[in-house]
């Protein structure tokens, strides 16, 4: 049984120029249960739920003022349970995987307050293959094919869908490689879905985890995991957070990160630095970050907006979880 729980505040300022100048400044809190069981040996459970609330104020230029409120809930759940595995083939596991969400977003505006509704269910088959590994080389494939109801305020009706993962990992040279991508291939709703993404990350001389120097690409494009999936696997940083609804246009994004870790007084605290920044934007600003791990179960982030080191542009974040 594994618990958790998150809890984050941003801020945010920006200047513009366009048909009318301003500026703006957005600020937002969020708090991010969640919790995982395994049952047994071959059936894994999971669940994850979030409050957020927030303010966006705008004010122009030339006089006048604009506030708004937001905020959103969702939860989601899902479970893995593998039918069969074969030998025959080294380590080849058939898995049933499914999961659901369900996601509110609101607008209190003065004049005519917005919320929206959006949930997904999704069912499907899960085939892994995991050749016989090396101390030298790790390799996994997977291709999962899912049928999936979408109801709500955004989309609706059922469709199909298909992805696949590849995990590659060279220990002795401190490489390791991960590429994911997925596509909507049916859908009542003629809606066109679909996304790609890869990591590469270089450690070398790195004897534990976390620890040392690392270098890592990470270009993306879409959506690259189901929502409720990507809840789950990449944390409350996830651009899966977002409802349903309010999905922007998938946009090419290439961030590069520069880290290095080192362990700090004792108990397994771990403190680690981080100069991140995405090529495919020049407006774009990089992004300083100072992850601590403060034993084996508590960590707490920290990420600042260069290189106008303004209080406003930041992000903070408390994380803990805890094996039982």
């Amino acid at each position: 049984l594994l618990l958790g729980a998150a809890l984050s505040h941003s801020q945010a300022q920006l200047d513009w120029q366009a048909d009318l100048a301003g500026a703006a400044q957005a600020e937002f809190t969020g708090f991010h249960p969640y919790f995982g069981w395994r049952v047994d040996a071959r059936t894994h459970l999971w669940a994850t739920m979030g409050l957020g609330q927030g303010q966006l104020e705008i004010q122009a230029t030339q006089g006048g003022e604009y506030q708004q409120e937001l905020g959103w809930r969702h939860f989601a759940l899902g479970g893995h349970r593998d039918l069969a595995a074969s030998q025959h083939w080294e380590t080849l596991t058939l898995a049933w995987v499914a999961d659901a969400i369900l996601s509110k977003m609101h607008e209190d505006r003065a004049r005519n307050p917005i919320e929206v509704d959006a949930g997904r269910v999704r069912l499907g088959l899960n085939l892994d293959y995991r050749p016989t590994q090396s101390e030298t080389q790790e390799l996994a494939l997977g291709v999962e094919l899912t049928a999936r109801q979408d109801f709500g305020d955004a989309l609706k009706g059922l469709g199909m869908e298909l992805g696949g993962t590849l995990d590659l990992a060279l220990p002795p040279l401190g490489l390791s490689f991960s590429l994911s991508a997925r596509t909507l291939l049916t859908h009542d709703d003629p809606a066109k879905e679909w996304g790609a993404a890869a990591n590469l990350q270089w450690s070398p001389g790195s004897k534990q985890a976390g620890q040392g120097f690392s270098l890592a690409f990470k270009p993306a494009l879409g959506a690259q995991a189901p929502q409720a999936q990507a809840l789950w696997q990449n944390g409350i940083n996830a651009p899966a957070l977002q409802p349903l609804a309010s999905r922007p246009a998938p946009t090419a994004r290439y961030p590069i990160e520069l880290a290095y870790g080192l362990p700090i007084l004792h108990g397994g605290n771990l403190l680690t630095l981080t100069l991140a920044k995405d090529l495919a934007s020049s407006q774009s600003p990089p992004t300083l970050g100072a992850p601590r791990k403060l034993g084996a179960h508590l960590q707490l982030e920290y990420n600042l907006a260069l290189p106008q080191i303004r209080p406003q542009n930041h992000r903070a974040q408390l994380r803990y979880h805890r094996p039982l």
